[in-house]
């Protein structure tokens, strides 16, 4: 995974992007959610934001866009995985659940499915507070950003025989739990008896076994002081891939004219095509604001074959008996990385991808002003 990802600084980042939005002048709406949507024919007019138990607020609007993600919300991971894992990011006690704008909007939308018909899947992550762990292991994840730590014949671990229904053809695995393919194969079930971190900041995170005890992943050795970040409720899991939504290749999300979407609510999961289509379907709300046509990305560059990829398989997997699809388009692994691979697009460097952004006339491209 390390020949063609970045180990990064989450929390690091969030801070830049916050001062980035500021000096730009972007107005930041804190602590409050979309809950509501009203439309005048095929176009949105205004959003409703509860910023508090009993106020609600309008904020009206040229172009909007949906990046609100497919995970939970709370009421979603508590009926179909079992609980609330109370995770970092979603803060779903704080700000209560997540509101599906684009299908109250009038979009279509799809969500995920485990074997038996349940909405959602499960999500395998761990995410462990790094200075919890011991000073072995600390010092390997610093020197490589990434360990594999043994599990299996040390410790007897309760697993849920469904966990890896979600991932087990994204992982490239060989429908076992075993990799099929080294190169687009990263994450490691349990019949392999290793789990993976990645060096987080703070956190040391990555997949691993689940449904998971603290009390069992404190017998693995050095692992007899650890705290776990995440999910935080123990063996509860991470509900993912609800309200997924259909949309052009502009991003534009049919019937509506004026709203687009990215990232994992498009079905694209990863950090590096949620950036991408982030940027496209920005540049693309501002064009349609003032008049203008929205425009693609090539399909000779990764980022369009991304987004028509994504939505082929979408739409593919809606049609099938579990009325959607199973697992994950993931950028850095499986079935998409083997596609790359297939393409062309995989393994690649900067020279070639350089030039490649260039044939297809993208050099520079979003340094232009739309107004």
């Amino acid at each position: 995974m390390t020949k063609h990802s970045w180990v990064y600084n989450v929390l690091t980042a969030e801070p830049v992007l916050r001062k980035l939005l500021q000096k730009m002048g972007v107005e930041i709406r804190w602590r409050c959610r979309a809950v509501d949507v009203e439309k005048e024919g095929n176009r949105i007019t205004r959003v409703a934001v509860r910023v508090d138990r009993r106020k609600k607020e309008w904020v009206e609007g040229d172009a909007f866009i949906d990046t609100t993600g497919s995970a939970g919300g709370m009421k979603a991971c508590t009926r179909y995985v079992g609980g609330c894992a109370m995770c970092p990011w979603m803060q779903c006690p704080t700000f209560g659940d997540r509101v599906n704008i684009t299908g109250k909007a009038g979009a279509t939308t799809v969500n995920m499915h485990q074997k038996d018909g349940t909405p959602g899947i499960k999500y395998n992550g761990l995410y462990l507070y790094k200075e919890s762990l011991s000073q072995e292991w600390k010092d390997k994840l610093a020197e490589s950003h990434q360990i594999f730590v043994p599990f299996r014949g040390i410790v007897d671990w309760d697993i849920d025989p469904e966990w890896s229904w979600g991932t087990r053809g994204q992982d490239g695995n060989d429908g076992m739990g075993h990799p099929a393919d080294p190169e687009t194969s990263w994450r490691v079930a349990p019949d392999v008896g290793r789990f993976r971190l990645l060096d987080r900041g703070i956190f040391a995170g990555g997949a691993g076994p689940s449904p998971l005890k603290l009390e069992q992943l404190r017998q693995v050795p050095g692992f007899e002081n650890v705290v776990v970040a995440g999910p935080v409720g123990g063996m509860n899991l991470w509900s993912l891939g609800h309200d997924l939504v259909f949309c052009e290749n502009n991003l534009r999300v049919p019937p509506l004219g004026n709203l687009f979407t990215a990232g994992s609510k498009a079905h694209m999961v990863d950090i590096q095509p949620g950036i991408n289509s982030g940027y496209l379907a920005g540049f693309n709300a501002v064009r349609v604001a003032v008049g203008k046509e929205p425009v693609e990305f090539p399909l000779t560059t990764v980022s369009g074959d991304i987004i028509a990829f994504t939505q082929k398989f979408l739409r593919d997997s809606a049609k099938t008996e579990y009325g959607g699809p199973t697992t994950f388009v993931s950028a850095h692994a499986g079935h998409y990385l083997r596609h790359l691979k297939d393409a062309g697009f995989f393994p690649d460097n900067p020279d070639k991808c350089k030039q490649r952004i260039a044939d297809a006339g993208m050099t520079d491209f979003f340094e232009q002003r739309v107004v």
